[in-house]
């Protein structure tokens, strides 16, 4: 069955308590979305809704569902666009490493640690894998013991 839901969104200053006393007591809670946070929790919560929002609309209209490379380059534009309001420099090395170290990090959690098996699943090369998990310090503490008891 699908249900629409209310939202209620409120915003907490730093250091401010007690968001929930804010909402009205006839608002039912089963069918309501309630955002409590700073006004940064607020934005990044308002951008997902967004997104969450083009993708039903998409597959409302028969459209292929949100891809990873869609999902990506909406992320990085948002990073991207904070950069540059920054100072921000290097930006590729830095988005690089970024993703690069989540997906290694994934890839051994994937092969319990066996670092040939993830270098043969990120199409690498074992000693290029060593480097990488070395200058991006992926710290390499995995449950071997759980997979030894086992066999």
């Amino acid at each position: 069955m699908n249900r629409t839901f209310d939202a209620v969104i409120v915003e907490l200053k730093p250091g401010s308590s007690g968001g929930a006393s804010a909402i009205p007591a006839h608002i039912d809670l089963t069918h309501t979305v309630v955002i409590i946070g700073s006004r940064t929790v607020l934005k990044r919560a308002s951008k997902f809704m967004q997104l969450v929002a083009r993708q039903k609309a998409a597959e409302a209209n028969g459209k292929e569902a949100l891809s990873l490379e869609n999902y990506l380059e909406w992320k990085m534009g948002e990073f991207v666009k904070g950069m540059r309001n920054g100072s921000g420099r290097n930006l590729h090395p830095m988005l690089i490493s970024a993703v690069e170290r989540p997906l290694i990090t994934r890839a051994l959690q994937e092969t319990n640690g066996n670092q040939i098996q993830a270098a043969e699943l990120l199409g690498l090369n074992r000693n290029t894998l060593r480097k990488k998990i070395h200058d991006l310090h992926i710290p390499m503490k995995w449950n071997r013991s759980a997979k030894t008891r086992e066999a």
